[in-house]
């Protein structure tokens, strides 16, 4: 799916050119990091193929941790939003955990949009409806469920990502360590 399919298929074909104008590639290679902490985000990115995840760095007992709040695939949006749209420095990084694909945009680009045409405007809004309810859910999920829960309605939504994704991610996702993420798996395994 294109980034025109998803988000704005109700635009002329001159709104479709010009707007084609300002989309552009980016390729990613696994373990690069698109968006790093203390960077503006500048561009938001529609996955074409690959996957990313928005991980959290923080340090427990000395030691570097990671906390995954969000994996992004083909037909996903991926962007550190919160940072995309205040202008501040991220405090998250945006990291390729596989070859991506994707088609990009400049923040002012977007910005561009809002003002000239509704159909930006509304593309705007789905955009960040869609990264919302997102968000959302994820808290809720955190607040409410057990790592079990978690686990499980992760690989019953997406069992695509478990064959896909590094298990320490999998496991900073959920979030538990590598140890209780390894028995966790091995005791529906055994199921």
């Amino acid at each position: 799916m294109s980034l025109f399919e998803k988000y704005h298929s109700d635009t002329t074909e001159e709104e479709r050119e010009w707007l084609s104008a300002k989309i552009y590639d980016k390729r990613f290679r696994k373990n690069e990091v698109i968006t790093n902490t203390e960077n503006i985000a500048n561009e938001i990115y529609f996955i074409e193929e690959g996957i990313t995840a928005i991980i959290k760095d923080y340090y427990k007992d000395k030691k570097k941790k990671e906390f995954v709040l969000d994996f992004k695939v083909s037909g996903d949006m991926a962007c550190v939003y919160t940072f995309f749209l205040t202008r501040q420095p991220s405090k998250l990084k945006l990291m390729a955990l596989s070859p991506v694909k994707a088609q990009a945009m400049k923040h002012d680009t977007i910005q561009e949009l809002y003002k000239t045409t509704s159909w930006g405007d509304r593309m705007g809004r789905r955009i960040a409806e869609e990264l919302f309810m997102i968000k959302s859910k994820r808290e809720r999920s955190l607040m409410r469920d057990s790592a079990t829960e978690r686990y499980l309605r992760r690989l019953h939504i997406r069992p695509e990502l478990f064959k896909r994704i590094p298990l320490k991610y999998i496991a900073a996702h959920i979030p538990i360590s590598q140890q209780a993420f390894c028995r966790l798996r091995s005791s529906f395994a055994e199921v």
